[in-house]
């Protein structure tokens, strides 16, 4: 039989406490009706998304990246919460310039919280799918040789 101690109420609070920051930074005070958004495109998934989900997480296997991962008022195609790093993927919708106004301000907000974008067109990921592998790999060799800052390249 093994003796495990008991650990006392204040650790399981201050552990609590802190899952609620790391939630909160990690989320950047994403709302209900954001999750619930976000939940419901990650099970409805495109066919180019789920090709490059699954070559994301083969090829970088040792950071965690999310699917339609919540951030503020937005969903982010992925993110890497370790790497402050969103990479989004463009349809053919982002051709309209309505939608580039709002790519653009969304992506400004993004910015401002110290995160870094990197987009890719769907036809990128068709077509040249290793480039962009690369373009995400180049990026996280350059923020690992600034001693873990991450500056946009």
């Amino acid at each position: 039989m093994v003796f495990i101690p008991r650990m006392p109420r204040s650790y399981f609070l201050n552990f609590r406490s802190h899952c609620e920051d790391v939630k909160k930074k990690m989320f950047y005070g994403a709302n209900r009706l954001i999750f619930e958004n976000a939940k419901y495109l990650r099970n409805h998934v495109t066919n180019v998304e789920m090709i490059f989900w699954g070559r994301l997480k083969e090829r970088f296997f040792n950071h965690k990246f999310r699917r339609q991962h919540p951030l503020s008022n937005y969903i982010a195609d992925f993110y890497c919460h370790k790497l402050k790093l969103v990479v989004e993927l463009d349809g053919s919708i982002h051709h309209i310039r309505d939608v580039q106004q709002r790519d653009k301000e969304r992506e400004t907000i993004i910015k401002s919280f110290g995160i870094h974008v990197i987009r890719f067109t769907n036809d990128d990921i068709k077509l040249r799918i290793e480039s962009c592998l690369e373009i995400i790999e180049s990026f996280i060799q350059g923020s690992t040789s600034r001693g873990g800052s991450l500056l946009p390249l």
